[in-house]
């Protein structure tokens, strides 16, 4: 290959590399990560807080719609839920299946764009 080339061609690599490892990767790869805040006095009982954010679930998500429920096994305390759950109109049936478990549970709820509003071209 020319050396002219070769910049170009690593990039086009690169570019397609990226967008196989986000699209058959990233996009199944659902995150659990957890933090230890120490602000309760010494002696006192752990708090499990679960925080549930951007989720952003499309109707073909089973698999995070399973993940998500099986959340509940952490047995927490309080859950948290900062909204854009949903990516469409009929999502709602599979995020309220997702988190049906945790609804028994003491939580704060508070919904996003996402959730008030359908996803939506951008026209200039």
């Amino acid at each position: 290959m020319r050396p002219a080339l070769a910049v170009p061609a690593a990039v086009v690599g690169a570019g397609l590399a990226t967008v196989g490892y986000a699209s058959l990767v990233e996009r199944v790869h659902w995150t659990l990560r957890r933090f230890t805040v120490p602000v309760l006095p010494e002696g006192q009982r752990p708090l499990t807080v679960l925080h549930l954010s951007d989720l952003h679930m499309t109707a073909g998500q089973t698999s995070k719609r399973d993940w998500v429920a099986a959340l509940d096994a952490l047995a927490p305390d309080l859950v948290v839920n900062t909204g854009d759950n949903l990516a469409g109109h009929d999502t709602v049936p599979i995020v309220l299946a997702a988190q049906e478990p945790l609804l028994d549970r003491p939580g704060l709820f508070c919904l996003a764009s996402n959730d008030y509003y359908a996803p939506a071209r951008r026209t200039r």
